[in-house]
Order: structure tokens, then sequence, then C-alpha cells
């Protein structure tokens, strides 16, 4: 029987464009800075027709810090600085919705409004 696969190795894709190696390993360098063997980063482009995402390639020492580090990083969101109106929205979708009134209850009040 074979073991099962120690994976080591970590894509990190879909980083926004204008993300730079610096801003992404001070995310994670304090918790993983002897824990990875190499790291190589591709940076965005952007453009007006076209958006390339940033990409970021790892290899970890131990199999077991790969849950470790995703952890870490699984749905973190990415702002820069031009992107503060976007916080602001991710914040309003993530209030509970107001729950609208059922279909018999806006038609009783159609009914009165129309009775009126």
């Amino acid at each position: 029987m074979k073991k099962p696969l120690q994976r080591t190795k970590v894509v990190i894709r879909h980083l926004p464009p204008s993300l730079s190696q610096n801003d992404l390993l001070a995310l994670f360098h304090d918790h993983f800075n002897d824990h990875y063997n190499w790291f190589y980063f591709r940076p965005g482009k952007s453009s007006y027709k076209d958006q390339m995402y940033s990409r970021a390639y790892e290899e970890l020492k131990k199999h077991v810090n790969v849950f470790e580090f995703v952890e870490l990083l699984n749905g973190h969101v990415f702002v820069n600085e031009k992107d503060s109106d976007y916080l602001e929205f991710l914040k309003v979708i993530a209030k509970l919705a107001e729950n609208l009134p059922s279909a018999e209850i806006q038609m009783e009040r159609k009914e009165v409004e129309l009775s009126c």
C-alpha cells in the first residue's frame, strides 16, 4: 500500500495585481519565517482591457505547515489604499439582511391601500 502524499508546495492565486511581494510576505513572514524552502512571486498586471492577477508559489519544509499556512491566508481580504470604499461595502454585505414580509402580508397591505 502506498503512503498518502505529503505535499508541501502551495500556490496562492487570484491575488490583486497591485499587491507587492513585500506586502504578501509581511502577512506570513512572522509565522513562517523558517518554515519554507523557497518562495516565488509573480506580479500581476492591470490594464484598461485585461487584468492579470498576481500569483505566489511556495514550498514549505513540512507538510504539517501547509495546513497552518492555509488557515492563515484562507478568507483573507486583500485591500490596497484605493479600496477603502470596498471595505465598507463588505461590511454592509456582512450584516444580516432584514427579512421581507411574506407575500400574504404584502397583498393585505396593498388591499388596504387600494380600499382607502
